[in-house]
């Protein structure tokens, strides 16, 4: 927004009244002057982080859920969600802290908020139902809308240790290439064999990007995937892969030096 003469004069006014305020260590007049705009949600953390400070957890903790209605069309400020499940937990109502990490996650089904719904389930030892819902919560957006739900659901399968699951999330809806290599990786520890369609596709997807570090990156991956194929015992399959590899492309010179470097 542009703002004009009379916006800065405004606030400038309003600045100097809340240093008076805050020399006069005038807590509820500095409230009082802050509370004139609630048009943000940084206003009312403002506002929670004030009177937590102050000592007054229970005034502090109606602010806060006064800033997380006014968000109920909109993505809550994050830094409001932390501190209003904070003074929950202060206050020993750990079921409100849960509901209210649920709530989020439910409204924005993030690697983040799911982590954040994870702590305060272990802590209090509701994570195994809870768990169990907001997979459920993620496999549904996944399959509803794909491409980044569909990462997102394999990021946090790969972070709650379930590697097969995460593998069969890619099959179903596909991922980004850094998650490809990184499912790839585990998956290869127990499937070589999977492995290696993965890795021959970021090979393409690097010789594609025509730079000198992405061939480096391309004859790295060659390498691994000469790895996978002999302990997949399939090594013959490897020359075929290879000679078809460099027959595409041998016109690209500085591709042919990096797999000639790693005995390619």
């Amino acid at each position: 927004p542009i703002y004009g003469h009379g916006d800065h004069r405004r606030f400038v006014a309003t600045r100097l009244m809340e240093r008076l305020a805050e020399l006069d260590e005038d807590t509820d007049r500095l409230i009082e002057i802050i509370a004139a705009d609630l048009s943000s949600g940084w206003r009312y953390l403002r506002i929670a982080n004030l009177l937590r400070d102050a000592g007054r957890a229970d005034d502090a903790l109606a602010w806060a859920e006064r800033g997380l209605w006014a968000a109920t069309n909109e993505r809550p400020d994050p830094r409001l969600v932390d501190l209003t499940a904070g003074l929950y937990q202060r206050a020993g109502r750990t079921a409100d802290a849960v509901r209210l990490r649920r709530d989020v996650f439910e409204r924005d089904p993030a690697q983040a908020t799911f982590q954040a719904l994870r702590d305060i389930s272990l802590a209090s030892g509701r994570w195994a139902e809870t768990r169990d819902q907001a997979l459920e919560v993620l496999r549904a957006r996944a399959a509803r809308d794909g491409g980044y739900a569909n990462a997102t659901l394999v990021r946090v399968l790969l972070d709650e240790q379930r590697p097969d699951e995460a593998w069969t999330a890619t099959q179903q809806g596909g991922c980004t290439d850094d998650l490809w290599l990184a499912l790839a990786e585990r998956r290869a520890m127990s499937h070589p064999g999977d492995a290696v369609g993965v890795y021959r596709r970021l090979v393409e997807a690097a010789v594609g990007q025509g730079t000198r570090d992405a061939y480096r990156e391309a004859a790295a991956l060659a390498e691994q995937i000469r790895h996978l194929h002999q302990r997949a015992g399939m090594l013959d399959a490897f020359p075929v892969w290879l000679d078809a590899l460099k027959a595409r492309h041998k016109r690209k010179r500085n591709l042919m030096a990096e797999l000639s470097q790693r005995g390619l």
